[in-house]
C-alpha cells in the first residue's frame, strides 16, 4: 500500500509564484519514505508531527541550515502552534496534511506571538535520556 502525503503549496495569485525549496526537500523525504513523524489518519499533533519532520529530515540528511523549528501562541488555530520555516517559506505540519506558505502569508493569517525559533542541533541538545528512553520538552525553554 502506497502513503499517500498530501503537501500543498499555497501560493498569493497576486503575486508571481516562487520556488518552494521545502516542499521539494519534503517531497524527497517523502520518496525515501522516511517521513516517520506522519500520521496517515488525518489527526495530528502540530508539536509532534513537526518536530518529527525536523528529525526525519535530519536523519535523511536532507537538513540544511536554515531550517527552524517555530513556535508562537497564534490566533488560527487560536493556541500554542508549531510550525517549520525554510526559505521564506513557512511549513504547517498539522491535521494530516502539510501546507507550505510563504512566510509573510502565513505570518498575516495566523498573526503568531510570542515566537520561539530552533535549530535541529538546539533541538537535539534538548533530547533527555531518562530511565533508558528519550525524551524532549521545548515548551518551557
Amino acid at each position: 500500500m502506497k502513503l499517500e502525503i498530501p503537501l500543498i503549496v499555497c501560493h498569493d495569485p497576486d503575486k508571481p509564484k516562487k520556488e518552494c525549496k521545502a516542499a521539494e526537500v519534503v517531497e524527497e523525504l517523502v520518496r525515501r519514505k522516511v517521513f516517520t513523524s506522519y500520521n496517515p489518519s488525518g489527526f495530528g499533533n502540530c508539536h509532534e508531527v513537526t518536530l518529527g519532520l525536523l528529525i526525519n529530515l535530519g536523519e535523511a540528511r536532507l537538513y540544511t541550515p536554515g531550517w527552524h523549528y517555530v513556535q508562537g501562541m497564534c490566533k488560527e488555530p487560536q493556541g500554542f502552534h508549531s510550525w517549520l520555516e525554510y526559505d521564506e517559506w513557512a511549513i504547517d505540519c498539522s491535521n494530516g496534511k502539510q501546507v507550505f506558505a510563504p512566510i509573510e502569508d502565513y505570518y498575516r493569517v495566523k498573526e503568531p506571538k510570542d515566537i520561539k525559533r530552533f535549530t535541529l542541533d538546539e533541538i537535539l541538545e534538548k533530547v533527555k535520556t531518562r530511565d533508558g528512553k528519550k525524551e524532549l520538552n521545548i515548551f518551557d525553554s
